[in-house]
């Protein structure tokens, strides 16, 4: 079978745009388009269609996204006690992926600290507060 535009096309859609359909979960509504794609502009509203439902969807999955890695640092700092050494390394890890949840690391990092010291120090903040920079 010789390899032409259609057979490309044919495949890619079978084998890439319908699982990636499955996995996310589009509405049927778009999925419905791809059952009927008999010529070029039905392909092209098809695509299109996707293509809109992903966009619009980017900035909720970017929340999701970011509303996890939030609680994921909230629950570790409040669980496990913190070295200078795996502060540093976590601060390198979380800018890597975006610097504002470093910037979160380092305030969820600092408001523990502080939590447990400003006990210690009969209610006055300690020095650690203004020394430690963002």
């Amino acid at each position: 079978m010789p390899i032409d535009e259609t057979w490309l096309s044919t495949w890619s859609i079978d084998n890439y745009i319908r699982r990636c359909l499955q996995v996310n979960d589009c509405p049927q509504n778009i999925s419905r388009l791809f059952d009927d794609i008999t010529n070029s502009m039905k392909l092209k509203h098809a695509i299109s269609a996707l293509v809109d439902w992903r966009q619009s969807r980017s900035l909720s999955d970017l929340w999701r996204a970011f509303d996890a890695a939030e609680f994921g640092i909230l629950t570790f700092v409040c669980r496990r006690p913190l070295t200078a050494r795996l502060c540093a390394w976590w601060m390198t890890q979380w800018t890597e992926i975006d610097c504002y949840l470093s910037v979160y690391f380092r305030a969820v990092a600092l408001l523990d600290h502080e939590g447990v010291v400003s006990r210690r120090v009969d209610g006055h903040v300690s020095d650690s507060v203004w020394t430690a920079s963002c």
